[in-house]
């Protein structure tokens, strides 16, 4: 089973900085990048004791990974799957060692037969999206083709997050998006 991540309660903790930040669009391209090809910064201004509960940091930017997530996903760096890198967080001294998460490939995650949708030029408005079985080859992590920003992991993955005791986040192979109580969605 394919699942969606998503956090379990919204942050404004840290907020991605659009004018400190150069570049940041490279993070939705389909393809490794360098380092040295873009600047990710954020302002911090808010608990760090919450922020010290998530592993995920979810913002309007791309998504900063916790270093347990980092260990976690070190099998996907060295597969091409992800890459992390270092970020900017105005107001706070990172002790937590957030990086950003940059998830390489885009791939086709929705069972477009089960999900129910309205689609116009390639793009995908769903009232019930249901998530794929399997990606479609063998991959751990992508980003939705369907939902642009949507991260999927795959069933192994899932659970090397609970075996590593990921915390703060929902896992969903069916979304409604009009009632959330028919939704499938495992909670860590």
């Amino acid at each position: 089973m394919l699942y969606a991540v998503y956090p379990r309660k919204s942050q404004k903790d840290i907020i991605f900085d659009y004018d400190k930040s150069e570049n940041y669009y490279i993070f939705d391209e389909e393809k490794k990048i360098s380092s040295d090809a873009f600047k990710i910064s954020y302002i911090f201004n808010g608990n760090i004791k919450k922020l010290q509960s998530l592993d995920f940091v979810f913002t309007n930017g791309p998504i900063l990974v916790s270093e347990k997530i980092q260990k976690i996903l070190q099998s996907e760096v060295d597969k091409g799957f992800v890459q992390f890198f270092d970020v900017t967080i105005d107001g706070y001294a990172n002790e937590l060692s957030l990086k950003a998460l940059h998830v390489i490939h885009n791939e086709i995650t929705t069972n477009l037969n089960e999900s129910v949708y309205e689609e116009d030029d390639d793009e995908f408005e769903f009232d019930i999206q249901i998530l794929n079985d399997t990606f479609e080859w063998d991959l751990s992590i992508a980003k939705s083709k369907e939902v642009p920003f949507q991260l999927v992991i795959n069933e192994g993955l899932k659970n090397r997050f609970i075996e590593g005791d990921v915390k703060n986040i929902n896992l969903y192979s069916k979304i409604d998006h009009f009632n959330d109580k028919n939704s499938i969605v495992l909670t860590l």
